[in-house]
């Protein structure tokens, strides 16, 4: 099974008392939405956060794994936020604990996320 594949991902709000499995996330135009992240930095990246309104964060859970420098995955946002729209904020924490700074970015038409 490919390493994509193996990952399960899962999107926490962390301002809200419930989470959602991350498989789908963008506006009702096909059946999956996807995107990828590609860690073009010389540290591995233990999560991938993101928000909506810059200031409610969830993350995907990378199954206890970390995104290698050089590596690529695919993410998955979850169906029952289908309505939302496509620019999100994007941010991810290294496994020094660094945080990067939060990127907006348009998921439907940029769905191939590179991290330096």
């Amino acid at each position: 099974m490919p390493y994509s594949q193996t990952l399960k991902k899962v999107f926490s709000l962390s301002s809200a008392t419930m989470s959602l499995l991350a498989t789908q996330m963008l506006p009702a135009l096909a059946n999956d939405y996807t995107f990828t992240v590609t860690n073009n930095s010389s540290a591995p990246i233990r999560e991938v956060l993101v928000s909506e309104d810059g200031e409610n964060w969830g993350y995907f859970d990378l199954g206890g794994t970390s995104i290698p420098p050089r590596g690529t995955v695919e993410l998955e946002w979850d169906e029952s936020t289908n309505s939302a729209g496509c620019d999100w904020w994007l941010q991810v924490v290294f496994s020094d604990g660094e945080e990067s700074n939060a990127a907006e970015f348009d998921f439907c038409d940029n769905p191939k996320i590179v991290v330096n």
